[in-house]
């Protein structure tokens, strides 16, 4: 018995201590907790992080380095351009347009409108020219008429003075007396109710737009100091000389577009510096020359034309790293060498235009990673080869035209698979082999080109489901037999051009089909 209350003597004992060290534990912990608390309410708590304000949209951009010159202040207005010698009956000043066409220099300039062409060249011709450039007063340089004109009367108050002395310069560069089209410029309204002047909210011009206009001569460097400038438009005018290098300068720089005209040199190098460039449309020009690789730098391009000029050499494979390309046009001009098989990885692209070249190869089977490629257009550019199935996984494809070049084998029966297929040219070329069935699924077709090759057997009945063609023209070949009524019933409803070759009983191929069934049939003889 003494035995067994000694153990529950020690039994006790030990509870007692383990209770106390619980509950020495637990007041430990409420005053680690308490100590955190005290700590955190001590410390200061530091502001949210904003993000810095970033100018990207065109509404946001202003000048905030102001030019003033002397506001409210008129000087001796300069006289309408009245292409007339005799100055006397003229209120003002005579206008520099017509000093220079009639003496070959300025002559007659006021003192005070001299005094403010000064102060403008002392406050502004720092952020257009380095400051070893050399005025004469009495030249005839459109900048010097510009500045002459922006020091006379009150022209310096009606709005933002680098802008109306750039689009001053722009205007007697480029022969403004002669446009078609000139309302309101160099009048006493703001720049940016001039014709083909747009701005933003804030003044200042982000788009310019002289298209269709009678204009002469090359691409003044001094709007590139208009920094608000987002799109350039100059086309199917007559502006000659090169690309100036500058232009790609421009911080704002989204869509530069000179097609029409007679530009000539290359895409400058500095192509590369044109961050935010998304359209770069240059066709039907005289640009010669290779395709610069640093075209592969300006990464926001979405449309490239180049067409319809004189490059050479081939396409620089740097092409391919324009990952958000959606439209990529060279018809027309003298490239060379292979396709790059790197144009597969810009699966953005939509239309594909490279006719009319002198490339060589086949078409890379990496085309056929293009998912959304719709007009695909490489007719007479000199490919050959057989055209890669892999063009068959181009499910959006709409347009195809592969006529006028080197391929052979036969016409791939994957095609049928392409139902949004409307246009498919393989015209003059080597190809071989029966007409597959499958086209009969292209139920979209409207215009079937399959002239001149080498097509044996008959046309499949199979194409009478070819319900809205249009043109269907296969002359050139060697089928013969019997066109199948159904296809001979296309000509009631949609089909109205249908060719193919009159029967030649001698070499057994060509069709007895005029004029109960086809429209026309060439004479094989």
């Amino acid at each position: 018995e003494r035995r067994r209350r000694a153990r529950r003597r020690r039994a006790w004992c030990c509870c007692l201590i383990l209770l106390c060290c619980l509950l020495i534990l637990i007041i430990l912990l409420i005053i680690f907790l308490l100590s955190l608390r005290d700590n955190s309410e001590n410390e200061e708590t530091e502001p949210p992080e904003i993000a810095p304000f970033v100018d990207q949209t065109d509404d946001d951009f202003y000048y905030d380095d102001d030019i003033i010159l002397m506001p409210g202040v008129k000087t001796t207005p300069m006289a309408p351009i009245d292409e007339n010698c005799d100055f006397d009956d003229q209120v003002g000043f005579a206008n520099v347009w017509d000093q220079c066409n009639c003496d070959g220099e300025i002559s007659v300039v006021p003192d005070d409108v001299a005094q403010m062409r000064q102060l403008i060249i002392d406050r502004m011709s720092h952020k257009f020219y380095d400051d070893d450039k050399v005025w004469d007063i009495r030249s005839c340089d459109p900048s010097n008429m510009a500045l002459i004109w922006l020091a006379s009367g009150d022209n310096r108050d009606s709005g933002e003075p680098r802008q109306r002395f750039a689009l001053a310069l722009s205007y007697y560069g480029l022969n403004g007396t002669i446009w078609d089209y000139d309302d309101e410029w160099m009048g006493e309204l703001n720049e940016c109710l001039w014709l083909g002047v747009q701005c933003n909210n804030r003044d200042a011009i982000n788009s310019m737009a002289l298209d269709t206009n009678n204009l002469f001569g090359t691409i003044p460097t001094e709007v590139t100091a208009m920094k608000g400038l987002a799109a350039v438009s100059i086309t199917r005018v007559h502006l000659t000389g090169t690309i100036p290098s500058e232009i790609f300068y421009m911080p704002r720089l989204r869509e530069l577009r000179l097609y029409a005209n007679r530009m000539r040199g290359t895409v400058p190098t500095d192509v590369a510096m044109a961050s935010k460039l998304e359209a770069l449309l240059l066709e039907t020009n005289f640009f010669d020359g290779p395709l610069v690789t640093e075209i592969g730098m300006v990464s926001t391009l979405t449309d490239l034309n180049l067409g319809f000029n004189n490059f050479k050499l081939k396409i620089p494979s740097e092409i391919g790293n324009l990952k958000n390309l959606r439209k990529f046009r060279i018809n027309a001009n003298s490239f060379s060498g292979r396709i790059p098989s790197e144009m597969g990885r810009m699966d953005a692209l939509e239309i594909v235009g490279m006719t009319e070249n002198l490339l060589y190869g086949s078409i890379p089977s990496e085309y056929g990673l293009l998912w959304n490629l719709r007009d695909f257009r490489i007719a007479g550019s000199g490919v050959g080869g057989t055209i890669p199935t892999e063009l068959a996984l181009l499910s959006n494809l709409e347009r195809v035209e592969l006529g006028y070049n080197n391929f052979d084998g036969t016409l791939m029966t994957e095609f049928g698979l392409l139902t949004n297929l409307f246009y498919l040219g393989v015209n003059d070329c080597k190809l071989t082999g029966p007409l597959p069935s499958e086209i009969g699924l292209l139920k979209n077709m409207t215009r079937l080109q399959i002239q001149k090759n080498t097509f044996t057997g008959t046309i499949p009945s199979s194409w009478g489901r070819l319900a809205v063609m249009e043109q269907f023209t296969a002359e050139g070949n060697k089928l013969t037999g019997t066109i199948p009524n159904s296809v001979c019933a296309l000509t009631t409803d949609y089909l109205r051009q249908f060719v193919v070759d009159c029967y030649d009983r001698r070499q057994g191929i060509g069709f007895d089909c005029e004029p109960q069934c086809c429209t026309l049939c060439r004479d094989v003889q």
